[in-house]
């Protein structure tokens, strides 16, 4: 099952200047979810939450256009730390070992747009985790995935 709410806020200041927010929490939970496997005892996983499902997310931004064709978008997303899986069972684990319920890392990322659009035509600047946030995307028993790099991008749209 899956509880819980967003609340989007978007202020529009004047023509050129637009401020947007939002907050999400979702608590997640297998509400009845034994799991049988053939010879072995069962595993009752009821009660965990959805993997890689933070119960808290947030964004905050803001966006400039100007009336030339030149745009700015700016914003910060945050993500609370989540559960790694389902079945740490799979993994050999057991509840006394220290890496049964290990979370993944909360994390801010900080990403930008920046462009200028013609009549048909527009170039872009694009940036993600432009602060080059390093967190634990994922992590197992005996390794860990990490967070994407910053990363840049250009990108040239046209519509004729």
């Amino acid at each position: 099952s899956v509880k819980g709410f967003e609340l989007e806020v978007n202020y529009q200041l004047n023509d050129q200047i637009h401020f947007y927010s939002a907050l999400g929490q979702a608590k997640t939970e297998f509400t009845d979810y034994v799991l049988t496997i053939p010879s072995k005892e069962d595993i009752n996983l009821s009660g965990r939450s959805f993997a890689h499902s933070p119960e808290w997310t947030a964004t905050l931004g803001g966006s400039y256009t100007s009336d030339n064709g030149f745009f700015a978008d700016v914003n910060a997303n945050y993500a609370g730390e989540s559960s790694t899986d389902v079945n740490p069972y799979a993994r050999g684990l057991d509840k006394n070992d220290p890496n049964f319920d290990i979370p993944n890392d909360s994390r801010v990322l900080v990403n930008m747009q920046l462009g200028y659009e013609w009549e048909n035509i527009g170039v872009y600047l694009i940036g993600r985790n432009i602060f080059d946030e390093e967190y634990i995307a994922d992590r197992q028993a005996h390794y860990i995935t990490l967070s994407k790099a910053r990363q840049f991008s250009l990108s040239v749209r046209g519509s004729f």
